[in-house]
C-alpha cells in the first residue's frame, strides 16, 4: 500500500495536531441550521449592547423600541433580540438598570471590580446625580472572558498580512518537525490535543476550531474575505463543517491523479533507457493505486489587538415609545490575542432620561491553514449555539507590528523544559 502524506497547515498560527484525529470532529452545535446572533456587517461585535437593549425593552415594559421618528436600522437590528444573557454563562457578565446616580455608578464600579477585577471604561463618560430625586436612567452590560490555551503556543518569525511586503506582524502557532513524535514537550503535546480542522475545501478555503485548556470555550478562525454578516458567514461555517469528508476525499482524489501523472511523465522520460527497476516500481504503482493517507499539520495565527470605543448616540439617540428619549449610547470593544491565549472586555451604556431616555509511495501534500489573509475569528462557549465574539480581519488594522513587541523576553517566557513521561500522564488523571 502506497502512503500519502496530507501535510496541513494553518495560517493565522496554532499548535498542529494530528488530522487523523481531527478528520473525526465536526463543530459542536444542535441541531439548529441557521444560528442568529449578530445581523451587522461591522468589523468587530460583542452582545454587550444586545444585552442593554433587552433591558431597555424590558424597561419600557417588554414592548418593542419604536421610535417617535421612525426607527434607525440599529434599532431594528436590535429589537430582533437575537442574543439573550443565558447565551452566557453567568460567571461572565453583569447588567444593572437604575437611576443615573452617582450612587448607581458606585455599585456598578463595586461590582465589576469585584467580579472581574476590572474598572470601567465607559462610566465616567456619563453625567451622574447627586440624589435619588432624578429622571435620568442608566442601562449598563459587561462581557469579561479569558481564553487561556493549555500551554503556549510558538512564537513564528515575523511576516506579512495578505501579501502586503510593507510591513511585518507577529504571528504564533507550530510547524511540526519531520519526524513529529515528540511527545514529552508539554507546549507541544498538549496543544495539538486541542486543535480540529472544521473543514478543508482548498487551499483558500478552510476552517479551524481551537478549544480553551478547559474545554469550556472554543476559537473559531475561518479564512475568508466575505463581507456578508456574522450570522451569514458562521452560518456557512456550520454548512462546510458538514461536507468535511467530501471535501477531504476530493483532495485525496486530486492529489491521486497528481501522482499518475507524474509517474506517467517520469515512465515517458525512462521508457528507452535501461532503468528497468524504476521502471517495474513505477508500473506496480500505477497498477495498484492503492494509497494510504496521513496527515500533518502546519498552523499560524498573527497576534490581534482591539481596542474600539463606539459612540452611538447619534445614530440611537431620540425619543422612544411616547414619553422616553435615549440621550447617549456607548460600547467599548477590547480584544487580544498572543500565544498564549485571548482576552476579551466589552462594555455598553445607555443613558435616558423620562422623555429622554440615554442608553449608553510518498505523497506529501501540504494543507497550510495560515490566516495572513483576510480571516473572521469567533469566540463561543463549548455548550452554546452562539458566538459571544466576532471579528473581521482584513488588513492589519488589527495586528500586531513585530518592532512593539518584546521578542527576546517573550522567547525566555514560552521555553518549556521537557517532561518526563510520568509527569505527561499525570496531567490527564
Amino acid at each position: 500500500m502506497r502512503k500519502i502524506w496530507l501535510l496541513l497547515a494553518i495560517v493565522t498560527g496554532i499548535a498542529a495536531s494530528d488530522c487523523r484525529a481531527q478528520v473525526e470532529e465536526t463543530i459542536e452545535t444542535s441541531s439548529n441550521s441557521n444560528i442568529e446572533f449578530a445581523s451587522e456587517t461591522d468589523d468587530v461585535w460583542t452582545p454587550t449592547l444586545q444585552l442593554c437593549w433587552n433591558e431597555l425593552i424590558d424597561y419600557v415594559g417588554g414592548e418593542k423600541i419604536t421610535y417617535l421618528n421612525g426607527n434607525p436600522p440599529l434599532a431594528d437590528e436590535l429589537n430582533k433580540q437575537k442574543f439573550f444573557k443565558n447565551d452566557l454563562n453567568d460567571k461572565d457578565y453583569y447588567t444593572s438598570v437604575g437611576q443615573a446616580t452617582i450612587a448607581h455608578k458606585n455599585k456598578i464600579a463595586e461590582v465589576i471590580a469585584e467580579k472581574f477585577n476590572e474598572s470601567s471604561d465607559i462610566l465616567d463618560d456619563f453625567e451622574w446625580d447627586e440624589g435619588p430625586e432624578t429622571n435620568k436612567w442608566f442601562i449598563y452590560s459587561i462581557l469579561k472572558k479569558d481564553f487561556p490555551f493549555v500551554a503556549e503556543y510558538n512564537i513564528l518569525e515575523p511576516d506579512v498580512f495578505n501579501r502586503d511586503e510593507t510591513v511585518k506582524y507577529k504571528y504564533f502557532g507550530y510547524s511540526p518537525d519531520e519526524n513529529d513524535d515528540d511527545v514529552y514537550n508539554p507546549g507541544k503535546y498538549l496543544n495539538k490535543e486541542k486543535m480540529s480542522e472544521l473543514f478543508y475545501a482548498n487551499d483558500d478555503d478552510f476552517a479551524l476550531k481551537i478549544k480553551d485548556k478547559d474545554n469550556k470555550e472554543e476559537m473559531i478562525l475561518y479564512l475568508t474575505s466575505s463581507e456578508a454578516s456574522f450570522d451569514e458567514i458562521y452560518n456557512e461555517i456550520l454548512r462546510k463543517a458538514e461536507k468535511k469528508g467530501f471535501y477531504q476525499n476530493q483532495r485525496e482524489q486530486k492529489e491521486i491523479k497528481n501522482r499518475r501523472e507524474e509517474l506517467k511523465n517520469e515512465l515517458k522520460k525512462i521508457e528507452n533507457t535501461n532503468h528497468e527497476l524504476e521502471k517495474m516500481f513505477i508500473e506496480q504503482e500505477l497498477s495498484s493505486g492503492d494509497y494510504e493517507f496521513e496527515f500533518k499539520n502546519y498552523y499560524k495565527i498573527p497576534y490581534l489587538h482591539i481596542d474600539e470605543k463606539f459612540d452611538l448616540s447619534e445614530e440611537l439617540g431620540g425619543i422612544i415609545n411616547g414619553d422616553k428619549t435615549i440621550v447617549k449610547v456607548l460600547q467599548t470593544i477590547q480584544f487580544d490575542l498572543d500565544n498564549v491565549g485571548a482576552r476579551l472586555k466589552s462594555e455598553a451604556g445607555i443613558y435616558a432620561n423620562k422623555a429622554i431616555m440615554m442608553m449608553s509511495r510518498e505523497i506529501k501534500i501540504n494543507n497550510y491553514y495560515y490566516f495572513d489573509r483576510p480571516f473572521v475569528i469567533f469566540l463561543k462557549e463549548a455548550d452554546k449555539d452562539k458566538p459571544y465574539f466576532a471579528a473581521r480581519i482584513k488588513d492589519g488594522k488589527y495586528l500586531v507590528k513585530s518592532e512593539d513587541n518584546n521578542e527576546t523576553e517573550r522567547k525566555e517566557d514560552t521555553s518549556a523544559k521537557p517532561m518526563s513521561k510520568d509527569e505527561i500522564m499525570a496531567l490527564f488523571n
